[in-house]
């Protein structure tokens, strides 16, 4: 997509920012050393492009900018060169420089990015962004449930909820207005399922509905407005509600309910359905200290993804994830088996 806020939707590795906006981030020194020829991988330039312009809007100073911006290169250079499975879209600078400004170890900060692009965004990561196109179809679906005039004004023009491609391709890091609002997001979904971005962005939406529902508003307007999250909106309220509202509805069941509407790739989504194995071990929280408090990533996080040998409950929480992960598969199989069944006896009948 064009502009500033909307990361990624245009498809990958699309340039953008200024030229003099490159200009005056490298003259001011925040540019690393170029790598060797040989140690730059398909997606160097278009990193280098998103980093230069990057950290703006954390509310740091000129000097911490350019230390969290040639972090940031050297890391999202080494994660993709080592590990060409994955595909760099616009956006996941943003994500991975909040990481990176909530660490001070570097190496640790790698390894949480590296997960999150493991268990969190591998479908997203793909090739293309069909899946994450696919994923605004459920989000549209769980706003559905709770209010259908929402959902048919979102829709109305037959566009979607574009606006929410970026939030949940950066976990609103693109969009947040300060590092607080992006350390609380990031809490919360470092700690649970990998689609909960997704129902905090219905909960966000049905939290400003009025914004959406005002006929004032055209589809521009709308975009504009709800791209960027007030400075002022509850995230405790809005990630309550995200969580009830996934307890209540998880993904399997929203998933089931889409396939039996259309086929999508969603469905076949593996890690989208599944709970991954290191969030259902038990055993990692651990008293925060100062620092871990300041930053805002909590320390359970940084043992989730980075000390697995401190879990002494894994088998247990292994053999249940497994019960879970092989119920819900069978969960969305029947349903897209039956859906198949239903639409091969209208073919047969109807023609």
């Amino acid at each position: 997509m064009e502009g500033d806020g909307e990361a990624g939707a245009e498809g990958k590795g699309s340039a953008h920012g200024s030229v003099s906006e490159q200009d005056e981030a490298c003259s001011s020194n925040v540019c690393p050393d170029p790598l060797p020829s040989e140690e730059k991988h398909r997606y160097y330039e278009q990193i280098e492009l998103d980093v230069t312009r990057s950290a703006t809007h954390l509310g740091l100073s000129r000097d911490e900018i350019s230390t969290l911006r040639r972090r940031l290169s050297s890391t999202l250079h080494a994660l993709f060169r080592e590990n060409t499975q994955f595909h760099y879209y616009q956006g996941f600078h943003d994500l991975a420089s909040i990481i990176l400004h909530a660490f001070d170890d570097v190496e640790m900060s790698k390894q949480v990015i590296f997960r999150v692009m493991k268990l969190f965004l591998k479908e997203a990561m793909g090739e293309d962004l069909s899946i994450a196109n696919d994923a605004l179809s459920l989000l549209v679906h769980l706003i559905e449930r709770d209010d259908r005039v929402l959902a048919q004004t979102l829709c109305k023009d037959g566009v979607g909820p574009q606006f929410a491609l970026s939030w949940l391709l950066t976990w609103f890091s693109h969009d947040v207005r300060n590092a607080h609002q992006a350390f609380r997001l990031f809490d919360s979904f470092l700690s649970s399922h990998p689609l909960l971005p997704l129902y905090t962005a219905a909960a966000i939406i049905k939290f400003r509905s009025d914004v959406i529902l005002d006929p004032a508003h055209d589809y521009a307007e709308v975009h504009m407005l709800m791209q960027k999250l007030p400075d002022d909106l509850p995230l405790d309220v809005i990630i309550a509600q995200a969580s009830r509202s996934f307890t209540k509805y998880p993904p399997s069941r929203a998933v089931a309910a889409l396939a039996l509407q259309q086929e999508m790739r969603l469905s076949r989504s593996r890690s989208w359905l599944s709970l991954p194995l290191v969030l259902s071990r038990k055993g990692t929280r651990r008293k925060r200290e100062p620092e871990e408090e300041r930053r805002g990533i909590s320390a359970m996080s940084q043992e989730m993804f980075v000390v697995p040998s401190r879990r002494s409950t894994a088998g247990d929480a292994e053999s249940m994830w497994e019960t879970k992960k092989r119920i819900t598969s069978m969960s969305a199989a029947i349903s897209v088996f039956m859906f198949l069944v239903v639409s091969r006896i209208n073919e047969y009948f109807y023609g």
